[in-house]
């Protein structure tokens, strides 16, 4: 019986050889680690569709092939998750397949064995096969293509037409591919009536699917010019004087928006029309919220022309880079628990680099491997890169690899020493990292680090008072200080010392123990903590020399990333605004456009060329709610009491604004005003705490104007009491007699204060209530 399976086993194809054995080391890959959830953003979104709770228009922010594959998961078997992930395993092993009888038409058995098992082991196909996300069925449909376009047989162009439509209903990004098969049948040698029987039997399904794409689109949304997903708020992210060219960057409203929505799956899909309708004041359809963001972007590109060529340089770089720019964390974990030495793809991009200039010669058989390579080049460059999208460039180069070591191995070793003393170096310099691969490291690290500590804290305040254990809450703002403003919890006491002065001292520690070895990170973000400590002078200490080496820092839309910014500001507080500006106007030309420094330059200039430039970033939303955190710094509360106040108005869901408008009305002496404003941010959700320092103090006047007026004094301190100022709060509370229907609320709270004052002192400087949430997929990067 064995030998019998031995036999026909040996009876195969190759390629379905190659397949088998691809499917079966995946197999042992999917259960040989302990390796972490799948990410189910597509099946999570199936299940709300399927429950309701899903609104119809959300379905063009998926992917639509592979949304409805998640829905008919979700409805045809028990375990939909184990069951699209075996699928992808499935596909990815026939994917080698493919992979493998293409090479094998060009080169040798060997060397289009090898070019497979560099994709089977890739970490690139390791990870995603294991992730719910689309690009295990790309591969396999652009690979399919490939295959059946080379077939003479007369059915053919028919299969290679649905791979081709199949694909296009997963992502669009290789339209360009389909409509130039006609182009490489005819270059085949196809001619008259045969190339038109063909070219229309390939185009045929590619065709009808455009057709029910946009049909569906105008199902959903009454427009069908934006058939698939949201084109338009992707181009901005990958080309706001933000973004880096590496995974997406939200404006600052869309960011906070995000970061409050908890179950709803790619929940900025929504929020980016929700900020460009409240910005226009019009209701604007999917396709024109699509164009809003894209003629922002636009706007940014011609201000910033060299801005613009240094950012598509940098993703050209990075496209080929061995460093893999996952777009969320989990899939990084996932790519460190994988125990297998890593096939290094900047060694295979130096092969396909040097590969791609010989096959210039032959370009007509490579036609087709030269538009798929451009094409996904393409495709990072207008938009950003990430290591799915490396993903869907690796058949290309890997061909153009494969095409590198034929032409070495047919000049002979002497003959060809020329060509791989290029290939080595260009693969080193494809392999180097630098700081912003070390910045991310370190960014990821601490992602993990503050994630563990998020979880002990929970399981240790089970069955005991959280405040006991409230240095995890250090330890975990330390690991990831740059999340400070979206980790701080209510409660965490701060009559001794600020919250900020802890976090400050964890970092330094960490810095002295060697804990982080990204220096240039971890210095910048201690010394971003200790700017807002109020203590300038170390602070400048640490950012001097990384300003001075023009090191770079990425924090994206959470925080300016210029050293230079913050050299600037420390001037302002010092009360040297001539040099403030000097030295911002030095972090403008280093990042132009930047939104962070053209505020601060607005609030301590007013020159009106910066808020023209400003106004160019993003929506007015973004512009005015920055620009008025700028004015808050400086001590202009009125001024920024406008912005936020336009903000508000149009965005009243923004809980960030809200809080900044309170404090800004309360700087300017409209105390009712500001704490009403405040109070209703914080009505449903009152964690991450803002601003503490200006709000306490807001929150102290309007129970001093009040003090006849219990339910004043009552919320009074209970938002004392959420900022850590408890012995205030509880003086409030034991002066007060309230009426009947109040006691009961007076008495819980403070027998809660009191609570939170005796777990405290034993710690001399810590305390805490339960943290609402730990740190989710989309608040990384």
């Amino acid at each position: 019986m064995r030998e019998a399976a031995v036999r026909c086993a040996l009876r195969l194809p190759w390629p379905v050889r190659i397949a088998v054995l691809t499917f079966l080391f995946h197999a042992l890959v999917a259960v040989g680690f302990d390796l972490p959830a799948v990410f189910r953003k597509y099946n999570l979104a199936a299940e709300q569709y399927l429950s309701g709770e899903l609104p119809v228009v959300r379905l063009m922010d998926f992917s639509p092939f592979y949304f409805h594959l998640s829905l008919a998961a979700e409805r045809l078997v028990p375990e939909p998750e184990a069951v699209l992930h075996w699928l992808q395993i499935v596909l990815i092993a026939i994917s080698a397949g493919f992979l493998f009888a293409l090479l094998r038409r060009r080169f040798s058995a060997r060397l289009a064995a090898a070019a497979v098992v560099v994709l089977a082991v890739d970490r690139h196909v390791l990870v995603y096969q294991r992730f719910l996300e689309p690009e295990a069925c790309l591969l396999f449909f652009l690979l399919g293509l490939l295959f059946f376009v080379e077939q003479e047989r007369p059915s053919s162009p028919w299969i290679a037409g649905g791979f081709a439509a199949l694909g296009l209903a997963t992502r669009p990004t290789f339209l360009p591919v389909f409509l130039l098969v006609p182009l490489y049948l005819w270059l085949r040698g196809a001619r008259g009536r045969r190339l038109l029987v063909r070219a229309i039997a390939f185009a045929l399904p590619v065709a009808a699917m455009v057709v029910v794409l946009m049909l569906r689109a105008a199902a959903i949304t009454g427009d069908p010019r934006t058939p698939v997903m949201n084109p338009g708020t992707v181009f901005f992210e990958g080309n706001n004087p933000l973004s880096r060219g590496t995974s997406a960057v939200y404006p600052p409203t869309v960011l906070h928006l995000a970061g409050h929505a908890h179950s709803a799956p790619d929940s900025a899909h929504e929020f980016y029309r929700q900020v460009a309708r409240a910005a226009t004041g019009e209701d604007l359809s999917i396709a024109e919220v699509n164009t809003y963001w894209i003629e922002r972007a636009v706007r940014v590109i011609r201000a910033e022309p060299r801005r613009t060529l240094r950012l598509v340089g940098a993703k050209l770089f990075r496209s080929f880079h061995n460093f893999r720019w996952h777009d969320f964390s989990l899939a990084w974990n996932y790519d460190g628990r994988i125990l297998l030495p890593p096939v290094p793809f900047g060694l295979v991009s130096a092969l396909a680099l040097i590969g791609a200039l010989f096959e210039v010669r032959r370009w007509r058989r490579s036609f087709l491997y030269f538009a798929v390579g451009f094409t996904q080049l393409a495709v990072m460059l207008t938009f950003y890169v990430s290591a799915r999208q490396q993903l869907v460039l690796l058949p290309a180069l890997l061909y153009f690899a494969a095409a590198a070591v034929a032409e070495i191995r047919r000049r002979g070793w002497r003959r060809s020493l020329p060509i791989q003393g290029l290939t080595v170096l260009l693969a080193i310099t494809l392999m180097l990292p630098n700081d912003l691969i070390r910045d991310e490291l370190y960014r990821r690290r601490g992602f993990l680090e503050a994630n563990r500590l998020l979880q002990e804290i929970r399981r240790k305040t089970r069955d005991d008072p959280l405040a006991r254990h409230a240095p995890l809450a250090v330890e975990a703002m330390a690991a990831a200080p740059w999340w400070l403003d979206w980790m701080r919890p209510a409660y965490f006491p701060q009559e001794g010392s600020t919250l900020e002065a802890c976090v400050a001292e964890a970092l330094a520690a960490r810095r002295r123990a060697g804990h982080d070895r990204a220096w240039v990170a971890a210095d910048f973000d201690l010394a971003r903590i200790l700017l807002r400590a109020g203590r300038l002078e170390e602070a400048e200490h640490l950012l001097e020399p990384l300003a001075a080496g023009r090191r770079e820092v990425y924090r994206g839309a959470k925080h300016a990333s210029e050293p230079l910014f913050y050299l600037g500001r420390a001037a302002a507080l010092r009360g040297d605004r001539e040099r403030a500006v000097e030295l911002l106007r030095a972090a403008l030309e280093r990042r132009p456009g930047d939104p962070f420094v053209l505020a601060e330059l607005i609030a301590l200039s007013d020159d009106p060329r910066y808020q023209e430039s400003l106004l160019g970033f993003g929506s007015i939303l973004d512009a005015q709610y920055l620009l008025g955190q700028a004015l808050l710094v400086h001590d202009r509360p009125r001024e920024a009491a406008a912005a936020f106040g336009f903000v508000v108005r149009r965005l009243p869901q923004f809980r960030e604004g809200r809080i900044h408008l309170a404090a800004a009305l309360g700087g300017s002496g409209r105390i009712d005003e500001g704490a009403e404003h405040y109070l209703e941010a914080v009505r449903d959700r009152q964690e991450p705490i803002l601003l503490s320092g200006p709000i306490t103090e807001l929150f102290r006047r309007w129970a001093a104007r009040h003090p006849d007026r219990p339910l004043v004094q009552l919320f009074a301190a209970r938002v004392l009491h959420q900022h850590g100022r408890f012995h205030e709060a509880l003086d409030l509370l034991v002066k007060l007699d309230p009426p009947s229907h109040l006691r009961a609320k007076v008495t819980e709270e403070s027998e809660g204060i009191r609570a939170a004052i005796t777990a405290s002192e034993p710690q001399a400087s810590s305390t805490l209530l339960p943290l609402s949430r730990g740190l989710r997929e989309h608040d990384f990067p």
